[in-house]
């Protein structure tokens, strides 16, 4: 199975924030391989500039590395940002996401706002649905 996790999962295990308890449970998935995970390229410049209001700069580049060994980095290329801009969407960052969760061949993505997602082709789940499905 693989999952598209949205940059406020990720931030959740980074800040122990929210819902850190399931974003834990789901890092540990993708690090025991039993689930693949990818964060968008562009996730991981977002998530940088918003963990220097948290961390020190050292500290960012050990949290991305240790999170980095269990998820992949997926590609934002020209087509997705394009396929995104001709949706016209009211959030741009979350349909470049799901562009990317198509290109992925994502079976969901993991987010706390999954209506923000409600036209994406790719399944959009809370971390707490994502748990439960694995039950």
């Amino acid at each position: 199975m693989r999952i598209l996790i949205d940059t406020n999962v990720a931030l959740d295990f980074f800040c122990k924030r929210n819902d850190f308890e399931n974003a834990k449970i789901i890092w540990k998935l993708c690090a025991e391989e039993k689930v693949e995970g990818f964060v968008s390229a562009s996730a991981i410049t977002d998530i940088f500039y918003i963990l220097k209001k948290y961390f020190e700069r050292e500290m960012i580049y050990s949290i991305l590395e240790m999170f980095l060994s269990a998820v992949n980095v997926g590609d934002v290329s020209s087509y997705e940002i394009l396929e995104a801009l001709k949706k016209r969407s009211k959030d741009f960052e979350d349909t470049v996401q799901s562009e990317c969760a198509v290109s992925y061949e994502a079976d969901y993505i993991i987010t706390r706002d999954p209506k923000g997602f409600i036209d994406s082709t790719v399944k959009a789940v809370s971390p707490d649905e994502f748990i439960s499905f694995l039950k």
